[in-house]
């Protein structure tokens, strides 16, 4: 929402209730201030900026409206009623787009008569920071509902890349294997923070699995991890650590302690804090004899290249450098390797 304030659009931002409302009101306000203190302009350009927005818990105004970017809670039952909702109350031209990271967009909107005008818009967190924008189509979106949501991620800013429906989309379908490849190392007794710092200093990513995973929330991968479990059940590994990490409420940055434990901008490892959930989770599990960085390396990174390679052949993107684009600028992968398919060449 404050990254489309910023961009000049009017925004009706409609919410369930007044307190979430307030809330949603209350983290816009604060993006907005966050930005605009970074680059030292004056607060007249929050008043600005706030003034078309319109916070509303009902349907009013959504007559007018061009396009509806549906953002809520990932339950199909509840995504079906909102665009069953929206196909009552908007125009007949109104585009219908999902931020889902995960669900079948087909699913989502399979109760409407609405097919050709509902697009998938994935956007990285913070929206208003990452540059990739995933528009995801279906066998029934139309032409003109492609080019207005590609004009509409280029004025935003965005990269805008095409990609299939499936789950997980391309970005994080190509990227889950790289948490389940590191699950099963620590598994068989690799240390989760040496397979963190190698990815950092030898791959060059910007932070490793486990802080990804701390900062996506622990509880949310879980999520994930069920959504691709179904999917891709021949190809998947579930390990016992992600449940009992829940258990003992070490949700990730969201409530200070995870993987790592964060005090202010800190993120400071905690090998204590995890070493019983590390043995209870490697329980009847044969530990692993010394194995290298290298090996470590090529065991974590390799399945995110299998899977980029089953992403091109089943025609989900047009070309091998729209996974490079989307590993750049959804993962952070390091530009100057140019992508996960050039490294991999």
């Amino acid at each position: 929402v404050a990254l489309m304030l910023f961009k000049g659009y009017h925004v009706i931002l409609k919410e369930i209730n007044e307190d979430l409302l307030f809330q949603g009101v209350k983290r816009v306000t604060a993006t907005i201030s966050s930005v605009l203190k970074r680059m030292k302009m004056p607060q007249i350009a929050m008043e600005m900026g706030m003034r078309n927005l319109t916070p509303t818990t009902t349907y009013e105004g959504f007559e007018r409206c061009d396009m509806v970017v549906e953002a809520i809670i990932e339950s199909i039952p509840i995504k079906q009623k909102v665009f069953k909702d929206l196909e009552r109350v908007c125009r007949k031209d109104c585009i219908f787009a999902t931020n889902t990271s995960t669900i079948d967009i087909d699913v989502i909107g399979e109760k409407t008569t609405a097919q050709d005008r509902i697009v998938g818009l994935h956007f990285f967190a913070p929206a208003h920071v990452m540059p990739l924008l995933e528009i995801i189509r279906t066998n029934s979106t139309s032409k003109q509902t492609l080019a207005a949501s590609i004009a509409y991620a280029k004025r935003l800013g965005k990269t805008p890349v095409t990609v299939g429906n499936c789950v997980g989309f391309t970005a994080n379908r190509i990227f889950y294997p790289y948490g389940q490849a590191a699950a099963f190392l620590v598994d068989r007794g690799v240390s989760p923070y040496r397979i963190d710092r190698l990815l950092k200093k030898a791959v060059h990513m910007p932070m490793g699995c486990h802080e990804m995973a701390d900062l996506s929330g622990l509880d949310i991968m879980g999520h994930v991890t069920k959504q691709f479990v179904d999917a891709y059940r021949e190809r998947t590994y579930v390990s016992k650590l992600g449940a009992l990490m829940l258990e003992a409420k070490r949700l990730g940055r969201k409530n200070g302690v995870g993987f790592y434990k964060y005090k202010g901008r800190a993120t400071i490892p905690d090998p204590k804090g995890i070493e019983a959930l590390l043995a209870k989770a490697r329980q009847g599990i044969q530990p692993m004899e010394a194995i290298s960085d290298q090996q470590i390396i090529e065991t974590v990174m390799y399945p995110i290249v299998n899977e980029s390679c089953r992403i091109l052949a089943e025609k989900m993107v047009t070309r091998a450098s729209d996974i490079d684009v989307v590993s750049i600028t959804g993962y952070g992968f390091p530009a100057h390797k140019g992508g996960i398919m050039h490294w991999a060449q």
